[in-house]
């Protein structure tokens, strides 16, 4: 079936942010109906249709494939920080506390302390692969020294788990059953009019 301009821009919409109602908001249609057109144009085959083939146009065009994003989360997930940096305990001699007064011929004398730090060691990112430097969001100097951020790890995981379907959540549905998959013969002129006025 050949889309209506409505639709049309619903698939353009829709493609921004995947967000059905904010794309039939975007459309056109009312805010009264946005919610339920949006779910409703996503279960038309046609409109399916059109939306996987300009999601896949985009994808031919960016080089956006499921395997390469996959590669990027894996990347993130299963990284070791040890291949990145080392902490190193180094000690230092720092001044106690005054032991003896200046003179005019001696200086003050102080208790000699020894303090240890730890410091972060950052390999040479030339020396990486790259795989290990896609798990680095950024490096830069810090209060305390080098400061290393790592992509959130856990959500790396948590990504690759609802890709191979590990997590399942439990969903419970409340409410009025709408005209979708709903036997529709027994309804008058009138109603199915009524029904109609929505994809407008």
């Amino acid at each position: 079936m050949k889309l209506t301009p409505k639709q049309q821009r619903f698939v353009e919409e829709y493609l921004v942010d995947l967000n059905a109602t904010q794309a039939a908001l975007r459309a056109g249609y009312s805010e009264k109906t946005a919610r339920a057109i949006g779910q409703q144009n996503l279960t038309k085959l046609y409109i399916q249709q059109e939306i996987q083939k300009r999601m896949n146009k985009r994808s031919e065009k960016t080089e956006i494939t499921a395997e390469r994003i996959l590669e990027e989360l894996g990347a993130i997930a299963f990284q070791d920080v040890n291949n990145v940096v080392t902490i190193e305990t180094r000690e230092e001699k720092i001044r106690g506390k005054l032991i003896k007064e200046a003179t005019e011929e001696d200086p003050a004398v102080y208790e000699e302390k020894m303090r240890s730090y730890q410091h972060v060691i950052v390999k040479d990112t030339s020396e990486l692969t790259p795989s290990q430097r896609k798990s680095i969001a950024s490096i830069k100097e810090g209060k305390y020294g080098i400061e290393v951020k790592f992509y959130d790890k856990i959500r790396a995981i948590e990504l690759l788990g609802k890709h191979l379907s590990m997590f399942t959540e439990k969903v419970e549905h409340s409410g009025t059953v709408t005209n979708q998959n709903v036997d529709m013969s027994a309804l008058g002129l009138e109603e199915l009019r009524k029904l109609a006025k929505l994809d407008e």
